[in-house]
């Protein structure tokens, strides 16, 4: 049981070591991605409401679940790699480790206490990406759609 869990201590910190690389090559994308979205969702809406022609209407209203799959795509995956590394302790808690050796006792808490620290994709160092985060862009592509129909009706 010791050596099983031996291969699992590896295995969570080569995780642990890809996520800094992770973060530092995607933080740049998923910042932009996450801006661009926001605005092409905000424009798409803003098109499709005030435009007199019925393709330019049906092209920006067909277009807008683009941007908006993208970004719950890049909130989902994020957020799933938040979920299992927070397993990772209850799953460690859960093993049968009250009848095991004060050794494999001693790894066991070693485990749980580093799988304690949250392992959060951030964009930009700014926001951390995680579901709720997806209904915050949306939020915020609606909220400016909404400014620019009160700039245009005035």
């Amino acid at each position: 049981m010791y050596d099983e869990l031996c291969l699992c201590v590896e295995s969570h910190q080569k995780i642990l070591s890809f996520v800094p690389h992770l973060q530092n090559t995607m933080n740049p994308v998923a910042m932009t991605t996450f801006g661009c979205s926001v605005l092409i969702i905000c424009l798409g809406l803003f098109q499709s409401t005030f435009s007199e022609d019925f393709s330019v209407v049906f092209k920006c209203a067909s277009f807008i679940p683009i941007p908006c799959s993208r970004l719950f795509l890049y909130c989902w995956a994020a957020h799933n790699v938040t979920e299992q590394a927070e397993a990772v302790s209850a799953a460690a808690y859960g093993c049968s480790w009250m009848e095991a050796s004060e050794r494999f006792k001693r790894a066991m808490r070693i485990i749980v206490s580093r799988a304690q620290k949250p392992l959060v994709l951030t964009a930009g160092h700014l926001y951390p990406i995680t579901r709720p985060t997806f209904v915050s862009l949306v939020n915020a592509a609606y909220s400016y759609y909404a400014l620019l129909c009160q700039m245009q009706n005035k």
